[in-house]
């Protein structure tokens, strides 16, 4: 058999997008932006809320027509802001601050762990192709050693 060992320099080519579409990596960052995302509206829930709504319409008469003289219209507003809250939004801010930096953590060392094992993987892979290496120049030297003993043998 004759085989050849491929070069490692232009076989192995990893980039981060192969790292970020991992399922764990995924995962982990999708937690990670919910938890943004729960961070964001906590804090939303200190401000007052401003509310606008408006109606327009035509009265009918007895007789089932549109009176045009007499339009029902209304326009109101509302504001909608807790009085005693008793420091219950700053918790929630501080609950989910405390949530979002805990994802933030979470993916940070899921991205380290799958550099580590990508790491170690490439490693491997460098170590057998080494070791396949070293096994081909081994036979090579047998090839020649049986050569050699066949031709004192003769």
């Amino acid at each position: 058999y004759s085989f050849t060992i491929p070069n490692p320099k232009h076989l192995v080519k990893i980039t981060s997008d192969i790292i970020r579409e991992r399922p764990d990596i995924r995962s982990l960052r999708a937690e990670m932006l919910a938890a943004q995302s729960d961070l964001s509206k906590a804090e939303n829930d200190l401000w007052p809320r401003f509310s606008i709504s408006a109606f327009f319409g035509i009265q009918d008469t007895s007789h089932g027509l549109k009176t045009a003289d007499n339009p029902i219209w209304s326009l109101s507003s509302s504001i909608i802001t807790p009085l005693l809250n008793f420091g219950r939004l700053h918790g929630a801010v501080d609950i989910s601050d405390a949530k979002a930096r805990a994802a933030s953590l979470n993916y940070e060392n899921g991205v380290l762990i799958a550099l580590q094992e990508t790491q170690t993987a490439l490693s491997d892979y460098i170590n057998g192709i080494n070791a396949a290496s070293e096994q081909e120049k081994a036979l090579s030297y047998r090839k020649d050693t049986v050569k050699l003993a066949t031709e004192r043998f003769e």
